[in-house]
């Protein structure tokens, strides 16, 4: 909030407009028809609105901080729910679609290759993922800056020149700055090169518990019982769908599937397939099962040399937990904390009855710029990054409480305040992880080891060693059994999948009814395993199934992504076609269609401030500005 109490948006650089402030409010504003309200209208429906989302988040948050008062209330219940109402992306619909489309004799068949897998050269992939990846939040999923690139020499960040103020981190013109590629180049070579259907193999319970025998690790076993049936029922028979490209710092290729999903990370020097399973929906938030699932099951590290981005060795993760402890000092020299930089005054304590106790002295509050972390004891911890050695603290480089800490040499292990996205203050942990990148929603970060949630860097306990309790989380192993395949499927008839696409330029007709029917430009044909290896068919149980573009258009083409994309150009749309007109007359204006060009909306008149105002039909506005 700015002084004169306007929302700002900083990673924008900018006050909060119209479209932004319902989108807070839960109001779906990409699905309202909004062509003649200003901004100051739009900032005004959202602040006098309260949509059913935000009423609905007070009362769970209501329901949360009471629920140790409700009967029977416990973290590892189930949530009841009707398995029946589901949110499909496409609809059921009569059989008498089938009827309104038209023109699949001028559809030339050909046969598409779900499966190909292309040798190429890993090295030039990971290469130009690094100049192709987004530098700035300014440049979008697919935008390049114009402004010269800075890197930060302490953590690696990027920015462009532009956006460079807050935080200032310690900024240095980019390597790549002059050598950067299109994203949307980059992602058609990275699609073409990647299968859009795969199968893992090697996790049935045998194999889990072949490995879980090779370990020493402590496992709980209610943690293994829960954890092994869920992967093995998510993983048998499964079978991943391309889904999406996700341009951030990295690029990730994201694979689904209703009960697990696989992501694709290609870094600089290498890239790293993680494989996940995905709880239930009815396990509630602090469920022990869906944290268990917050972990990565395995994972396939391909390294430079390799042929295709399938070659690597799988590592399995066991669901262990490590109780460790870690001996920490502060080392060179003491400068003012976080708070004394903000120049937060002294604050008096207060008990529970509002007797002062205390005071805290911000302004004289140190920290140390380096700290040596190592372990207490002598016991050799099977970890899967060692996190000893020295870290120097970062001040310039955000993180909460400005407490980043990063490793001298490799690997670059971060050492940070990482808060958790639902909970108390008194729950944020300081961890230690290879990324201390921000999280999108729904993103977990996947931390080496994690402090007691109590533990914070006061200067006067780190004078000499401090001993903490830390916990690691999963243990690696390798996975012999595991493979990861493309799926060359068929179906009943024998055929593989096809796509019909015109060859030569449509014939069109523009007659009086034309526009009941539809001209099929592309009939594709897939083999599904079964009707619930995709979610997107969940709901539909006859032939024909709708998609409605304005509300579930973005959830379908996702779903669908897996197959359009390695579908051919349809290059015959690009020249022109003759279309005959028929018995079409514009003597009068009953002659027109109404469905393809509705009549402008009525007109009333209202007298306002001594003057006639001409007022349109909402209705009718709506549905001629919708069509033209």
């Amino acid at each position: 909030m700015t002084p004169t109490m306007i929302p700002y948006v900083t990673n924008r650089g900018g006050p909060l407009i119209g479209i932004e402030a319902l989108a807070l409010q839960g109001i779906p504003a990409d699905e309202l028809l909004l062509t003649r309200e200003t901004e100051d209208q739009l900032a005004d429906l959202a602040g006098n609105a309260m949509s059913s989302t935000v009423v609905g988040t007070c009362m769970v948050a209501a329901i949360i901080l009471f629920s140790k008062y409700l009967d029977g209330a416990q973290d590892d219940m189930e949530v009841r729910y009707d398995a029946h109402v589901t949110d499909s992306a496409i609809a059921e619909v009569g059989d008498d679609l089938e009827d309104r489309i038209i023109g699949q004799d001028q559809l030339a068949s050909k046969s598409l290759d779900l499966a190909e897998l292309s040798d190429i050269s890993v090295e030039d992939i990971l290469s130009d993922a690094v100049k192709s990846s987004r530098y700035c939040i300014c440049e979008g999923p697919t935008g390049t800056s114009k402004s010269p690139t800075l890197l930060c020499k302490a953590c690696a960040h990027t920015r462009c020149d532009d956006c460079s103020n807050r935080p200032i981190h310690e900024y240095e013109p980019h390597p790549h700055s002059d050598e950067r590629l299109d994203a949307m180049t980059f992602a058609r070579r990275l699609k073409s090169v990647l299968p859009m259907r795969l199968a893992v193999e090697g996790f049935s319970l045998n194999d889990l518990e072949a490995a879980k025998s090779n370990t020493k690790a402590s496992i709980s076993p209610n943690d293994w019982q829960l954890w092994s049936k869920l992967v093995v029922k998510n993983l048998a028979d499964t079978e991943f769908h391309f889904k999406s490209l996700d341009r951030k710092h990295q690029w990730n290729a994201i694979y689904d599937s209703p009960g697990a999903s696989l992501r694709l990370t290609l870094n600089k020097d290498k890239a790293v397939w993680l494989l996940f399973v995905k709880a239930p929906e009815t396990d509630n938030a602090n469920a022990r099962r869906r944290r268990l699932a917050a972990h990565p099951v395995a994972r396939l590290i391909v390294e430079p040399a390799a042929k295709n981005l399938l070659e690597g060795v799988w590592s399995l993760q066991l669901p262990s937990l490590e109780k460790v402890k870690l001996e920490i000092r502060g080392k060179g020299q003491l400068v003012p904390a976080w708070e004394a930089r903000l120049g937060l005054q002294q604050l008096p304590l207060q008990d529970a009855k509002g007797n002062s106790v205390d005071k805290i002295d911000w302004q004289g509050k140190k920290q140390w710029t380096q700290l040596e972390i190592g372990f207490h004891d002598t016991q050799c911890h099977q970890m899967d990054v060692d996190i000893t050695g020295t870290y120097n603290l970062h001040t310039n480089c955000g993180t909460a409480m400005e407490c980043l800490h990063i490793k001298e040499g490799n690997p670059n292990v971060s050492f940070f305040l990482d808060p958790v996205r639902v909970g108390f203050r008194g729950d944020d942990p300081f961890v230690f992880a290879l990324d201390h990148e921000r999280l999108d929603y729904g993103q977990e970060r996947v931390a080496i080891a994690k402090l007691d949630p109590n533990w914070r860097p006061m200067p006067t306990d780190l004078q000499s060693s401090m001993i903490v309790k830390a916990e690691v989380t999963g243990t690696w192993l390798e996975a012999p059994s595991a493979a990861m395949t493309p799926i060359d499927a068929k179906m009943a008839d024998g055929e593989s999948a096809t796509c019909a696409i015109p060859d030569r330029p449509l014939r069109l007709d523009a007659g009086q009814d034309a526009c009941t029917h539809a001209n099929a430009l592309l009939v594709c044909k897939v083999p599904l395993p079964h009707a619930d290896a995709e979610q997107l068919w969940s709901s539909v149980h006859e032939l024909w199934g709708e998609i409605e573009l304005q509300h579930k258009g973005k959830q379908a083409f996702e779903a669908l992504a897996w197959i359009t994309e390695r579908l051919p150009a349809l290059d015959s749309l690009k020249q022109w076609a003759p279309v005959p007109l028929g018995e079409l007359h514009h003597d009068d204006d009953t002659s027109c269609c109404t469905r393809c060009a509705p009549s402008p909306p009525e007109l009333s008149w209202m007298l306002r401030m001594n003057r006639l105002v001409p007022v349109e039909d909402v209705v009718q506005a709506g549905e001629y500005e919708r069509v033209s």
